[in-house]
């Protein structure tokens, strides 16, 4: 599993299945139910992740209960890491032997295949499951495997033919969770130590502009769950004698920042900001010059700020100081391994986190005695008696902390979400496992409404988050970022950097004062609308059938193909009612509403009971009869989900029929203006990775041809301006298919169906200008998001919006989907039925207009245009007759004739 991607839940889940079927007279009695760790730190971390879930759990040599008192509880688990384990116990130390815990245990392995180069602990692992069962989770495994030794090919043979889920970071990150990279990397080059302090210095600047964007728009990321930025720097070495340390180095940097002597930070920033900093491509291009495809430090730049008043807000923001002052490194007591940096008097800025803070502050202090280095180092050494832990904390919303230097120990055993710029030293020469664990420290990202995705994946609505979505690594040691790259590479990750190509929409403003009319709401006032819950509400049963769905179908010329196994509807009744854990059901319920974000509907006990007592007024159950009549106790927990899967499907329905109702009465038509969601992305942006120069070149042409790209007069070989004078902006943009996987648009382009729908509306337009004669036709493309939404109990986005507009000012409003329909559910689709349930919408907005005193009259209709054929939708619709699509809006664009028809249907 990628790192990052919820391996933790995963056991929390495995644990929570085991108890939930472990019943009955089959039921297994282990002995304990164990959890091996790598290292006691993450130890402690799974303790605290299981705490949250409510998981019971105990650690071993917790003085509360004694080494896994007897008095434990024998569900708990009981976490130990794999170097407490031993069979040969002597004496009264912290290890275990195994023989205490049994050989019939449930075990669960986290990174379990790094003990398995070491007999002793292959053996423990294997001894204490050898009449119970194990489960091992890894975020290296591929990596281990992959190294090629006889250790991963031993590996191999051991796992490989028993994973049972596999989640690797390259479909993790498909998927859209986690954050997105960037590395910077100089190939080939000798590193001096002014080009090292260079490199450092624009990591510095990366990180300042990821903090500013996070303080000029704290609302916004507070939205998303944007963490504080925090800049983390990594190295291998510590304590060596023959050279100067990773972590010193960084400590030097910083001293020379703060120092600024002869304004070295501030010319330095100048020649960045001016493409002349020395750091060049393998080309031999300075990767910051303004002609660079891609504009690094693109919104530092564009803040207007000088390298001077920039200097001024990093060592406010940054350093907690307001100006130049010696660096001090301040040995926490309190705190083993930890050492404070701070700027003269000001707040501690940053910590260091090794683990002999005594040597490596005498090598500091032996250095600041040397008088050929101590004028450059700039650096003071003192004590804190007084302050705890700081690294402890850092994760804190109080913690003044931005800057974290350390060595490996941070691979494993530390989460944190604030990770947004990595400075490696010496990282990864050799164990490819410890970099996918590097990688992991930085791509968390807990997402708007926790989805742990990018905002790209889920609305995209701002050109601020994505920077601070991003991680970025700068290397500086050019002998190891290949090996990085090649096990990223090997994971599945695409690791070149990415540039985006920038390709603005132009708004016809001309449309713009045609005052469209659109439909909205404000759907913060429904949040504070308030309702309860009614188990009397006359709706439609909810349909629940947990039967194995069996479907036989038969040919015929009937008006529908209808041939299913017949289902008895079953009823819960009072003595099985009274036998359920009601409160149990009340908070299943308060969490799924919790997890569904409805705040504003409010049930007890009693109302949730009420619903299940109406029976088939309320649910239509399709079930096998133990179900409602358990004959055993393990029986009354499986009604007792199926009551909770009735009333979760009741729940929903009712909020979304009040949501609905609310909404009719509640909408309200606006003028379409430059400020709809529909506009607000402002331009398309190219991504493609920097090697693919051909395309790159090819796209920035379009830079130079842009009028004609406009008016649809040229493309290129990559991208098409799918060109139709009445959409509202152009250009209105999708791929061709050479090379289309190389390079993504986001907002993402017209897909095939979504592009012949334009062609073939403009061809029919051009063909019957007659049609047309008094009316003006406009066509806008709906956004996902951001555009105009139905639902029922699912959000809707039509793709397009079209406007009739006809000469006594009323207005036809038409929302056209281009979509595959295989995966509906038929003519119940909630997507097909909204062509039905828009004339209630139209109605309540005819009648607000009258009330209002207005003659103007304003018509809905919604159609769905299948780029399915007829024929392989038979068995989904279970029809032949044209007239049941006709009657619920299904156009199918394998006709020819089909914009006729939707035209012909509503004049």
């Amino acid at each position: 599993m990628a790192t990052g991607s919820g391996k933790t839940f995963l056991v929390h889940l495995n644990y929570l299945q085991f108890i939930k079927h472990n019943r009955g007279k089959y039921r297994i009695k282990f002995d304990n139910i164990l959890l091996i760790t790598p290292n006691e730190n993450l130890s402690f971390q799974h303790i605290e992740e299981m705490k949250k879930s409510r998981i019971p759990c105990m650690l071993f040599g917790n003085t509360e209960f004694g080494d896994f008192s007897k008095f434990a509880d024998e569900n708990t688990i009981k976490v130990v890491d794999i170097h407490k384990l031993t069979d040969e116990k002597k004496g009264s130390g912290v290890t275990i032997d195994i023989e205490k815990f049994g050989t019939k245990n449930l075990v669960f392995v986290d990174e379990g295949h790094k003990g398995s180069s070491g007999k002793k602990w292959n053996y423990f692992r294997n001894e204490l499951t050898s009449d119970g069962f194990k489960i091992e989770y890894s975020a290296t495994f591929g990596q281990a495997v992959a190294s090629g030794s006889e250790e991963g090919q031993k590996l191999f043979h051991e796992y490989g033919k028993s994973i049972l889920f596999d989640y690797s970071y390259r479909f993790f990150f498909e998927d859209g969770y986690g954050k997105k990279y960037k590395i910077l990397n100089l190939k080939d080059k000798a590193y001096s130590d002014e080009i090292k302090h260079k490199l450092m210095l624009v990591n510095l600047l990366s990180f300042y502009q990821q903090k500013k964007i996070f303080n000029d728009n704290y609302a916004e990321t507070q939205e998303y769950n944007i963490a504080e930025p925090l800049w983390v720097f990594l190295g291998s070495s510590v304590n060596k004698n023959t050279e100067t340390s990773d972590v010193l180095q960084v400590i030097n940097f910083l001293g020379k920042f703060l120092k600024n002597e002869d304004n070295w930070v501030i010319n330095n920033i100048k020649d960045i900001f001016e493409g002349n900093s020395g750091l060049e491509d393998p080309t031999g291009i300075d990767i910051f010059s303004p002609q660079y495809p891609e504009q690094k430090l693109k919104f530092l730049r564009e803040s207007g700020l000088s390298p001077e008043e920039i200097y001024t807000n990093i060592l406010k923001k940054v350093f907690h100081t307001v100006g130049s002052a010696p660096l001090y490194l301040v040995n926490i007591k309190n705190a083993k391994g930890e050492i404070a940096l701070k700027c003269g008097t000001g707040k501690y800025f940053g910590v260091i986190n090794i683990g002999s803070d005594g040597q490596f502050l005498d090598r500091v202090e032996n250095e600041c005695k040397d008088p050929t280095t101590a004028k450059i180092l700039n650096l003071r050494i003192d004590s804190d008696d007084i302050s705890y832990s700081l690294f402890r904390d850092i994760n804190s919303n109080n913690s003044n902390i931005n800057i974290l230097i350390g060595a490996k120990k941070f691979i494993e055993g530390w989460n944190s979400w604030r990770v947004s710029n990595m400075g490696l030293l010496n990282i990864g020469k050799s164990e490819g496992s410890q970099i996918i664990q590097l990688f992991g420290r930085g791509v968390r990202l807990k997402g708007k409404n926790m989805s742990l995705k990018r905002s790209t994946a889920t609305d995209g609505s701002s050109e601020y988050i994505p920077v601070l979505e991003t991680l970025n690594i700068f290397g500086i040691e050019a002998n190891y970022m290949d090996q990085f790259k090649y096990y990223l590479r090997n994971e599945g990750v695409t690791v070149d950097n990415r540039i985006e190509i920038p390709i603005k929409i132009q708004i016809n403003d001309s449309y713009i004062k045609e005052e469209l009319l659109i439909p909205d709401y404000n759907n913060r006032e429904f949040k504070n609308h308030i309702f309860e819950l009614d188990s009397y509400e006359k709706m439609e049963p909810v349909e629940i059938d947990l039967y194995p769905k069996i479907d036989v179908l038969e040919s015929n010329e009937s008006e529908e193909i209808r041939a299913e196994y017949k289902k008895p509807r079953r009823e819960i009744r009072s003595p099985e009612i009274n036998l359920l854990d009601w409160t149990k059901i009340y908070y299943q319920l308060l969490e799924f509403r919790l997890q569904k974000d409805w705040n504003n509907i409010y049930f007890s006990e009693e109302t949730l009971r009420g619903v299940i007592e109406r029976g088939n007024n309320a649910y239509s159950l399709k079930c096998p009869e133990n179900i409602i009549h358990p004959l055993k106790f393990e029986g009354v927990c499986e009604l007792e989900e199926a009551v909770i899967i009735i009333l979760k499907k009741y729940l929903q329905k009712y909020y979304n029929r009040q949501k609905n109702i609310w909404i009719n009465r509640n909408l309200y038509l606006k003028k379409l203006d430059e400020e709809n969601g529909n506009f607000s992305f402002e331009e398309f942006r190219v991504s493609i990775g920097e090697k693919e120069l051909e395309i790159i070149v090819a796209l920035q042409e379009l830079e130079t041809l842009k009028e004609d790209f406009m008016r649809g007069n040229t493309d290129n070989v990559y991208l098409t301006n799918v060109y139709f004078d009445r959409h509202i902006y152009q250009p209105l943009i999708a791929k061709k298919l050479r090379d289309s996987s190389k390079y993504s648009i986001h907002p993402n382009g017209l897909n095939s169906g979504e592009v012949q729908f334009i062609e073939d509306l403009k061809t029919y337009l051009d063909s019957n200008p007659e049609v047309f004669k008094d009316t003006k036709l406009f066509v806008l493309r709906n956004l996902p998001k951001l555009g105009v939404k139905f639902f029922d109990t699912v959000s809707f986005f039509p793709d397009f919006i079209i406007w009739l507009k006809n000469g006594d000012n009323s207005q036809h409003l038409l929302f056209v989907d281009p979509k595959g329909l295989i995966h509906t559910n038929g003519f119940n689709d909630e997507k097909i039925k909204l062509c039905h349930s828009i004339k209630d919408t139209e109605a309540e907005i005819n009648t607000k207009l009258q009330k209002q005193g207005s003659t103007q009259q304003v018509k809905l209709d919604s159609f769905i245009v299948s780029v399915t054929s007829k024929r392989e939708l038979e068995p989904v619709f279970r029809v032949k007759l044209d007239s049941k699509y006709e009657m619920n809006h299904i156009l199918f664009q394998e006709d020819r004739n089909y914009i006729e028809q939707m035209f012909d249907s509503i004049f």
